[in-house]
């Protein structure tokens, strides 16, 4: 199990910094466009769809381990709220993993992920630290209410709380600016920036409020 210590150790708040910025990283445009073609925000995913998946991937991993070995043991399932929680309380319990009639299946299945993730996010060899201007990117970058809801319980506590009523709320309420929307289907797009500001300056005045 020293194995899975270290890659469960692995499991940063970097490393998921990292995956989240790919998950809102534009895809290359494919293609050559004259002078006169405009691409339009809705011609293609606004973020890295590959990212997407091992995020959902390496959350649900780490979440049904830990559901499947707390009812083996009899116990009550721990609230853990992030990515980096989930494989920290793992971590601390491997020694349970390891007494489970399928502890081979489960170390293999951790191990993997693991992995997968580390590749994902370019982390194989080295320790990646995001820079200011990549956040700054990736805070310029188009998404849906949907997608945003998608990426709020990846963002820790910088997305708590985010949900499709709240950036409706944020909307109405004039403290967010639509930034595109399609004529075909009135989706709406917004930049990942204007939301994460929006809500945290929500959150403060909700916060103010109830302290009166």
């Amino acid at each position: 199990m020293l194995d899975l210590a270290g890659k469960l150790d692995a499991i940063t708040i970097d490393l998921v910094d990292r995956l989240v910025y790919l998950a809102t990283e534009p895809m290359p445009r494919l293609g050559v466009a004259g002078p006169h073609v405009r691409s339009q925000p809705c011609s293609r995913p606004p973020y890295n769809i590959g990212a997407e998946i091992i995020l959902d991937k390496l959350g649900n991993e780490l979440s049904t381990t830990v559901r499947h070995l707390c009812e083996h043991r009899g116990q009550e399932v721990p609230t853990l709220g992030s990515i980096v929680e989930l494989a920290g309380w793992l971590r601390k319990h491997r020694v349970a993993i390891a007494t489970m009639p399928d502890a081979r299946d489960l170390h293999d299945a951790l191990c993997r992920v693991c992995d997968e993730a580390r590749r994902a996010a370019h982390l194989e060899e080295r320790e990646y630290r995001i820079s200011q201007a990549m956040v700054d990117e990736a805070n310029r970058q188009l998404v849906t209410s949907q997608q945003i809801v998608k990426l709020a319980h990846k963002l820790g506590d910088q997305g708590k709380g985010l949900s499709y009523e709240r950036v409706r709320t944020l909307r109405r309420r004039g403290g967010l600016t639509v930034a595109y929307e399609d004529a075909e289907t009135g989706t709406l797009f917004y930049r990942l920036g204007d939301v994460l500001a929006a809500h945290s300056a929500y959150r403060r005045r909700s916060t103010k409020n109830a302290v009166k």
